[in-house]
């Protein structure tokens, strides 16, 4: 579940940076495939930032590629994370169900995850993990307004707790009776 109220859409916090910017949050492990998403954020002639928020083994090997990896960061700073970023890519290997997936969909922002993923429907852009940077370009482009309102209404409709919650304890006490 991901709280719709705390994560939604909202005006920048911050100024934008030189140039658009691609997040990511989770563990920075090789399961996640950030080299191949550094592969494809470099494709980009370089105007497109690629920022990291969390841990791992691969962090100093990721920011002498020139990804700006900031680490882990509190739960309530997240929403402004995902506000002001462009796009939020997730080019696993592998996937369960990826809470930043759902926290970056409720916020409005386009997706980009591989094809790995199975969550999100046809609310983000998948592909195919040598397709990233046509992805990250969908999301950049004129239609990433589009799959941001898309991931949204997807979030709201399938994760948020005000509808989750109450089925939740409704099944819980159907099955202790």
């Amino acid at each position: 579940w991901v709280d719709c109220e705390i994560f939604k859409p909202k005006e920048r916090s911050l100024p934008p940076r030189l140039g658009p910017s691609v997040l990511y949050v989770g563990r920075l492990v090789k399961e996640k495939n950030l080299e191949a998403l550094t592969s494809a954020v470099t494709s980009l002639d370089g105007i497109v930032n690629l920022v990291c928020l969390g841990e791992g083994p691969l962090r100093v090997e990721l920011e002498r590629l020139g990804v700006e990896c900031l680490g882990p960061r509190e739960w309530n700073t997240l929403p402004s994370w995902y506000r002001n970023a462009d796009v939020f890519a997730l080019p696993s290997l592998s996937e369960g169900h990826p809470k930043a997936l759902t926290e970056a969909m409720a916020c409005g922002l386009p997706c980009v995850v591989s094809d790995a993923v199975t969550e999100g429907g046809d609310a983000v852009i998948r592909v195919a993990p040598e397709n990233l940077a046509e992805g990250l370009k969908l999301a950049l482009g004129l239609n990433g307004s589009w799959y941001g309102n898309k991931a949204r209404a997807h979030a709201v409709q399938h994760w948020d707790v005000r509808t989750l919650m109450p089925r939740e304890i409704r099944y819980l006490k159907e099955a202790a009776r």
